[in-house]
């Protein structure tokens, strides 16, 4: 269960990370994409994340699927930069060879 649950939080880090350095900050608040990656992971691993957030904090739904689904198209292969370095970093065992992962998600 450990593992499943790192396993699940570096493909989350991976997909903020790239998704910062594809310039999806702009488009959308840190918010949205923490709650797009967690659900992009939850969908991928199928492990469901147990975290509360403040009630002060809301996410738009409908901006958080449309994150959602630009971090999977990213993720897909179809990026902007090649992202190398990102790539061999999460591609290592300590990172659970998250960036190696085919990702196919159901809806």
């Amino acid at each position: 269960m450990r593992n499943i649950h790192e396993k699940a939080i570096c493909l989350c880090k991976y997909a903020i990370e790239s998704a910062l350095f594809e310039g999806l900050g702009k488009k959308y608040d840190p918010l949205t994409m923490v709650t797009a990656a967690m659900n992009l992971a939850e969908n991928a691993l199928k492990h469901k994340f147990e975290i509360k957030i403040h009630p002060t904090m809301k996410v738009n739904k409908g901006e958080m699927m449309d994150c959602f689904k630009d971090m999977c198209v990213m993720l897909q292969g179809n990026n902007k930069f090649d992202l190398n370095a990102l790539r061999r970093k999460y591609g290592k065992s300590k990172n659970h060879q998250i960036a190696k992962m085919k990702l196919i998600l159901t809806e």
